[in-house]
């Protein structure tokens, strides 16, 4: 279990009784299991002795101050997406409970029924299989893509009556507000930030054509992917964690330096290419360069990745001035 990060922290089987007890009076917990390795948000397997379904309990961070602005309503942001999904029946674990009111525990907290699956990264499922999964999981994100929002913005932000009308307006805002919490916590100088914002302002003609806000997870890679063998056959159970989604441009999406290659595309289906959309890639590239860096600095104090992400940043900034 990684333990240096500033906002993980273990959840007692007490506490997570209390919940339980809150949801569901009169049930006990008669296994509580660690669920993956944490570095945000902390996550067990629950088994009472009331339910025939086990459950998956996810609890949020602690510190909260060093979080960045949105990631302090991504339970409310992942409840709401839940429902969009299982809506135009996307697969995605079923919504038992979300709470974020702090009454329970002093932390926000969601439960899920639990599935029978693996992470498509896990070391269990067999290298030839996984291409055809990336294919798979291209189609599922087509689809996701397909849900259109009102405005613009990160979900997580709407509880904080952060919407927007135009994408650029919320690119900008985004870029500018992530920029000065770098500034703050000592993650980038001064100077580059100002390029950053400075960059974003001269591209602007090219994010006016995004008009129609499009759902998108903003955090899908492989581990995000829950996956099962059903037979002799592989297959993808469920899209999860999409607690950092934002409606807007689904380049946003596929230009995420997570995202997974070819197989992927050819599920996905044809792009529309073109030098603007490829300098818009850049520019978001860009901003997951710099959210990246704070997080690895300021929430999960890793050195390493810290100095790997920035120095990405640094390049990302490097290729933009080259050829935009």
């Amino acid at each position: 279990m990684y333990t240096a990060s500033k906002i993980y922290k273990d959840v007692s089987k007490e506490e997570a009784q209390t919940i339980i007890s809150h949801h569901f009076p009169g049930a006990k917990i008669v296994e509580y299991t660690p669920v993956g390795g944490g570095l945000f948000n902390t996550t067990y397997k629950v088994v009472t002795d009331k339910l025939s379904q086990a459950l998956v309990l996810r609890v949020g961070p602690v510190n909260r101050e060093l979080l960045l602005p949105y990631e302090r309503h991504l339970m409310d942001a992942e409840a709401h997406v839940n429902q969009l999904l299982t809506e135009a029946g996307i697969p995605t674990p079923k919504l038992v409970a979300c709470d974020t009111t702090k009454t329970v525990i002093d932390r926000d907290y969601m439960i899920t029924e639990y599935m029978d699956s693996v992470a498509l990264c896990d070391g269990s499922v067999p290298e030839e299989c996984r291409d055809a999964l990336y294919e798979e999981s291209g189609r599922i994100m087509r689809k996701f893509h397909e849900i259109k929002g009102e405005r613009f913005g990160r979900i997580g932000d709407f509880y904080d009556g952060k919407v927007y009308d135009s994408w650029p307006e919320f690119l900008l805002a985004h870029i500018a507000e992530i920029g000065q919490l770098c500034i703050e916590r000592d993650v980038f100088e001064h100077e580059f930030i100002g390029k950053v914002l400075d960059m974003y302002s001269r591209c602007v003609p090219l994010f006016e054509d995004i008009v129609e806000p499009r759902l998108t997870h903003a955090d899908i890679w492989a581990g995000n992917i829950l996956v099962k063998k059903f037979d002799d056959t592989w297959h993808v159970t469920a899209i999860i964690d999409a607690d950092r989604a934002v409606y807007g441009d689904i380049d946003f999406e596929l230009g995420s330096p997570w995202i997974m290659g070819e197989p992927f595309f050819r599920g996905y289906g044809p792009v529309p290419d073109s030098p603007d959309r490829r300098k818009r890639m850049k520019l978001y590239c860009l901003m997951y360069n710099l959210i990246d860096t704070y997080v690895w600095r300021v929430e999960y104090c890793n050195d390493h990745e810290y100095s790997v992400n920035r120095q990405r940043a640094y390049d990302t900034l490097q290729w933009l001035y080259e050829n935009v």
